[in-house]
């Protein structure tokens, strides 16, 4: 069997449009063998009816054992992990037709995501302050034959990431809300 690899990003809050992208990958005979923050390995196969979902979990040690057992006694195969997001594949005829089952375990998950969201985020925003910080005191000359060019590049790749994460979150919010 041969693998095939696709590009993609999918941002915290696009969780379902990632496992609708998965499962129609598994409709054309296209099978997850290695998620990737950006690429993700298939191998081809014969067309299957698979269900994908993702989870967002900060496990170690043996939680994360007894986690993933679960998941396996409910028909539930483990794929791959990135960072904190797993992965896990079933047939229609699972134990557990979903790992959510009910509306207060689908918020768990997206409160788990806004938080560790929101960590990041704020370290990203302290460092942008840091970094305006530098740039301000540069451009004043209070450092002496400092180049203005790395404190400008720190403020707009870190201001960036921390706008984005603020949109994250925020995405984030309105799928907690929409639970019902």
């Amino acid at each position: 069997m041969s693998v095939t690899t696709r590009w993609r990003y999918f941002l915290a809050y696009e969780d379902p449009k990632a496992e609708a992208w998965l499962e129609e990958h598994a409709r054309h005979g296209l099978h997850l063998t290695r998620p990737g923050l950006f690429r993700f390995a298939f191998e081809e196969g014969e067309p299957r009816t698979e269900k994908y979902r993702l989870d967002f979990q900060t496990l170690r040690g043996s939680t994360r054992d007894e986690y993933l057992a679960l998941f396996r006694d409910a028909g539930w195969e483990f794929v791959g992990q990135v960072a904190n997001r797993y992965y896990f594949r079933a047939q229609p005829d699972a134990i557990a037709p979903e790992i959510f089952s009910d509306v207060e375990s689908r918020r768990d998950r997206i409160r788990r995501q806004m938080r560790f969201g929101a960590v990041v985020t704020g370290l990203l925003a302290l460092e942008t302050s840091i970094g305006l910080n530098r740039l301000f005191k540069t451009m004043a000359g209070q450092v002496a034959g400092a180049s203005i060019g790395a404190p400008i590049l720190m403020v707009a790749l870190t201001g960036s990431f921390s706008a984005l994460g603020v949109w994250v979150i925020w995405q984030l919010e309105q799928a907690y809300k929409r639970q019902h």
